[in-house]
């Protein structure tokens, strides 16, 4: 096609659904970063980092800001440069798996999903525009089709246990109390056939936008649960954990850009599409599956608000609790139990990793403030039973861990 001339229609539909794309996942990562800064700096924050190895040293004040800029200047560099973005997503996915290395707490579920799709951008020819045909489209396309899908299906999948009934409870009570509505509602056996329908139709709409026919109403279902999600987590009630509303827009708008218009494709289309689509088949289609056994952190097998994850608090003699920073000593109960979920949400803007060697680092933080001779246990609440929400509690030295 000569330089001159105009792309076909088609063509141009194509192009306008990878432009939409782009600057989806570009805002929503950018605005994700801003809504939690203090996770992403080493410096100016308490909560301790994990590294995936211990020797890798953090970087200090500025440089840790310059990384997070530049992060954030990469992420705007493929706004702008949106028709040559190849150099910006490679420096934005090498920052982040740079500063993921460096702490475990920073594998969000969000982020991991918006590098995976930034990823797929890659496979699309920019400096020959006028290659771009039905099936290198595809092969960007088809990958964060595949991703959504199972996004959904393992995030009902996980919310089918009795922890979830509990969780939403917990979730819905503000609303009750602000709506002047029946707390007796919430008990979980009153909640709990509602719990598991809402649970069940995530999974379920999961596996239906693969399939052409019940794809629209997959679609449907799944605007309406966020959309229903942003009200909930902002007038109606909560006002908290401001890092999942840009990402339920975010899948709002995924969910249009990936799922609607008049290409046909299904299961098996996606699976033969590009090789990359394979390696996102088997990292978030099956590797997820190995959390039923423990073998696989909860996070990435999309187990977030599902109240099938771990929990931990942090155990100090009461008597030692006002010898800690000033900023922790208001997650410290009277009877010594620190909750560090808490911390890691009002301080980093997330939820903590739910992960053993994640307690662990917090435990050793606390110890190391606490000196040697500190009496501080980790005391870790394992995942709740899926049908009698029974949960086994165990306790361990940080440092000895």
């Amino acid at each position: 096609m000569s330089p001159n001339k105009k792309s076909p229609p088609r063509a141009r539909g194509r192009s306008r659904r990878i432009t939409l794309l782009e600057f989806t996942l570009v805002a929503a990562a950018f605005a994700g970063l801003l809504c939690c800064p203090r996770l992403w700096l080493s410096s100016h924050r308490l909560f301790p980092m994990t590294p995936v190895w211990q020797w890798l040293p953090q970087p200090p004040y500025p440089l840790d800001y310059i990384l997070f800029g530049l992060a954030l200047a990469s992420l705007a560099g493929v706004g702008i440069f949106f028709r040559r973005p190849v150099f910006f997503i490679k420096s934005f996915l090498a920052l982040a798996a740079v500063l993921a290395l460096l702490d475990q707490s920073r594998w969000q579920p969000w982020l991991v999903g918006y590098a995976a799709m930034l990823g797929a951008l890659l496979l699309l020819p920019w400096d020959r525009p006028a290659e771009w045909d039905e099936q290198t489209t595809a092969n960007v396309l088809h990958p964060c089709r595949l991703l959504m899908i199972c996004t959904y299906f393992y995030s009902g999948f996980q919310k089918l246990n009795y922890g979830f009934v509990v969780v939403l409870g917990l979730m819905l009570e503000p609303m009750f109390d602000r709506l002047h509505l029946n707390p007796a509602w919430l008990a979980p056996r009153t909640l709990g056939p509602a719990a598991m329908l809402l649970a069940l139709v995530e999974c379920l709409s999961g596996a239906m936008l693969a399939f052409p026919r019940t794809r629209r109403l997959a679609v449907g279902c799944m605007i309406l649960m966020h959309t229903t999600l942003l009200l909930w987590l902002g007038p109606l009630a909560l006002r908290w954990n401001y890092v999942i509303w840009p990402w339920n827009l975010a899948m709002i708008a995924l969910l249009v850009i990936l799922f609607t218009g008049k290409a046909r494709w299904d299961l098996r289309t996606l699976w033969r599409s590009h090789t990359y689509a394979k390696v996102i088949g088997v990292a978030f289609g099956i590797l997820p599956l190995l959390t039923l056994f423990g073998a696989w952190d909860a996070y990435l097998g999309f187990s977030l608000y599902s109240g099938n994850i771990k929990d931990a608090m942090v155990y100090v003699d009461p008597k030692r609790a006002a010898e800690l920073p000033a900023e922790v000593r208001p997650y410290v109960k009277p009877d010594g139990m620190m909750e560090i979920d808490r911390w890691s949400n009002q301080e980093l803007g997330v939820p903590i990793y739910p992960e053993t060697r994640i307690f662990a680092s917090v435990g050793r933080q606390v110890a190391n403030w606490l000196g040697p001779h500190a009496t501080v246990r980790v005391i870790e609440i394992d995942k709740p039973n899926r049908f009698t929400g029974e949960r086994k509690a165990t306790q361990f030295d940080p440092l000895t861990y």
